[in-house]
């Protein structure tokens, strides 16, 4: 990469754009069969004049939330810390209630 010009680096991004690389090409067709099975589930299941999904729906920004903010190592960690939390809880009430009987 530091090797690379400002020139080269924008065909390189332009040719990501025009030929997705492998892991994203692979987004995009898990994103295509989920919402071609949801949408049959939603013709057949679904009430009448329900909404029918896009693909777009089901591609995955790695690098962005829901809210536009780019999630720092920080706020990862912290969130991990909560799952973490969580789960140890729920072993400890298990651990208790089995103590019990």
């Amino acid at each position: 990469m530091e090797q690379l010009t400002a020139k080269q680096l924008a065909e390189w991004e332009v040719f990501c754009e025009v030929e997705p690389l492998s892991s994203q090409k692979s987004d995009i067709h898990w994103a295509y069969l989920l919402s071609t099975v949801t949408n049959l589930f939603i013709s057949v299941y679904g009430k009448q004049g329900s909404k029918k999904v896009k693909t777009e729906d089901y591609l995955i920004n790695w690098w962005e939330d829901k809210q536009g903010k780019v999630q720092t190592a920080e706020d990862m960690k912290d969130l991990l810390m909560s799952l973490a939390n969580q789960q140890n809880r729920k072993v400890k009430g298990n651990t208790l209630k089995r103590d019990k009987k």
